[in-house]
C-alpha cells in the first residue's frame, strides 16, 4: 500500500484508469484475505484513496480518406505486411493480438468464414470474409506463397513500429491501430447489423462494452435528421412570447 499511497507520483508514470485497476486488484485481494482466510487485512485503507477521473475524450472517426492515405503510403513501407494489416483490422474488427494469431487453417474460403479460437474474451467465434478481406488474403497467399502458418507472420512489436512510422509519414499521428477496431464496429452498425450481430463479430460480451466501440458519424446523423425534419410539416398554433 505504501508504494501506491502517493497517488500524484503514481499518476506521473501511469494513467488514472490503470491506477484504478491496480488498486482494485489490491483491494480485492485484501478483502478475500479478510473474509475467506480470516487474515488481518487493511482493505479499508483503499477507501481513503481518491483518484480524479479524466473526462472522456471524443472519439474521432477514421475516414475513408485517412484509410486511403495509410494504404497508399504502406506501398513504400519497409514492412510489406502493414498495408494488409490495416485493411484486415478495418474489415474484421479484430484486436491486434487476434489479427496476428490468425492462421490459414482458420480460414474457410468456401464457406466464407474465419474461425477465431484465440480471443481476448476466451470465447471462440466466427467472422465473415468480406470481398476486401478475400482480396487481401489472395494477395498474401500469392506474395508469400503460403498455405499454412500465420496470415501475418510478424511480431506485435514489428506491427506497432511499422504502423507508427506509417501514420507519421502521412501526418495522421493521432490515429492508433486500435482505432481501426473502433471504426470497424461503427461501420458494422452503419451497415444495418443489430447489436447481437455486431457483437458476434467484435466478440464483446455485454452491450455496454459494445457501445463503447460504436461511434456514429455525426455528418450522417445530421443528414438523417435534416431529411426527417424536411419531411415533417411544421404546424404551430398561435404563440405568445413574453
Amino acid at each position: 500500500y505504501a508504494k501506491f499511497r502517493s497517488v500524484s507520483q503514481r499518476l506521473e508514470s501511469i494513467k488514472p484508469s490503470s491506477l484504478h485497476r491496480q488498486l482494485y486488484i489490491l483491494k480485492h485481494a485484501c478483502t478475500i484475505a479478510k473474509r475467506d482466510w480470516e487474515w488481518m487485512s487493511p482493505s479499508h485503507v483503499f477507501n481513503r484513496v481518491s483518484i480524479k477521473r479524466q473526462p472522456a475524450q471524443a472519439i474521432k472517426r477514421v475516414s475513408d480518406q485517412d484509410i486511403e492515405r495509410l494504404i497508399d503510403a504502406s506501398k513504400d513501407s519497409r514492412n510489406d505486411l502493414i498495408g494488409c494489416a490495416v485493411i484486415l483490422a478495418l474489415e474484421t474488427g479484430l484486436r491486434r493480438s487476434e489479427l496476428l494469431s490468425l492462421e490459414w487453417d482458420d480460414a474457410d474460403l468456401e464457406a466464407g468464414f474465419i474461425s477465431l479460437s484465440q480471443t481476448k474474451s476466451g470465447h471462440p467465434g466466427q467472422i465473415s470474409i468480406t470481398r476486401r478481406t478475400m482480396a487481401v488474403m489472395s494477395a498474401l497467399r500469392a506474395g508469400n506463397n503460403a498455405s499454412e502458418g500465420r496470415l501475418l507472420p510478424m511480431t506485435a512489436n514489428a506491427l506497432r513500429l511499422a504502423f507508427h512510422r506509417l501514420r507519421k509519414r502521412v501526418g495522421l499521428e493521432h490515429i492508433r491501430f486500435h482505432d481501426l477496431r473502433h471504426e470497424a464496429v461503427s461501420r458494422l452498425f452503419e451497415k444495418g447489423l443489430t447489436p447481437p450481430e455486431v457483437a458476434s463479430v467484435s466478440g464483446h460480451r455485454t452491450l455496454s462494452q459494445l457501445m463503447r466501440y460504436s461511434h456514429a458519424d455525426l455528418n450522417a446523423v445530421a443528414d438523417k435528421m435534416k431529411k426527417a425534419d424536411e419531411a415533417q410539416p411544421i404546424q404551430l398554433g398561435p404563440m405568445r412570447l413574453g
